[in-house]
Formats: structure tokens, sequence, C-alpha cells
């Protein structure tokens, strides 16, 4: 008998789990609290980015600095969450 294939839920709560674990473990902070940064980060440079545009900045270096706001704290997720140090 096949053994049963997990579902999302449950890989997202395991991986979760494993963050948090790493975080507390590393840098003394909930996966809450570290999602609340994040969430924050991206949304100030997705603001920033578009208030730039609004008073005439180069669309092209704009994208660039709202794609390094955005997916800066995504990749540092993954670094902390295979053990990377930073």
């Amino acid at each position: 008998m096949a053994s049963r294939k997990p579902t999302l839920r449950h890989e997202l709560a395991q991986y979760n789990s494993s963050l948090d674990a790493c975080l507390r473990g590393q840098y003394g902070m909930t996966l809450k609290l570290f999602k609340t940064l994040k969430l924050l980060i991206q949304l100030v440079g997705v603001s920033g980015g578009v208030y730039a545009m609004s008073l005439g900045a180069p669309p092209l270096a704009t994208f660039a600095m709202m794609t390094v706001m955005v997916l800066g704290p995504e990749g540092l997720e993954i670094v902390i969450e295979q053990g990377g140090a930073i």
C-alpha cells in the first residue's frame, strides 16, 4: 500500500515550523515577527518605487530598486531556512 502524499497545508505547517525554529535559534525572533518585517520592507519598497516614479525617476532604476526590495527578504528567508548564517 502506497503512503499518502502530504497535503499542502501540512507541508506549509512543517516549513513554517522549521523556519520558526531556525529564527528562534539563530536570531531570537519569532516567525510572526519575521513575516511582519518582511511584509513591511516589501510594502515600503513598492510604495517608494511608485512615489519615485510619480516624481519622475527613471522607470528602469525604479523597477530595479523595487525588485531588490521585494526579493531581498525572500532570499533571506531561503538562506535562513536552509541553515545558513547571515
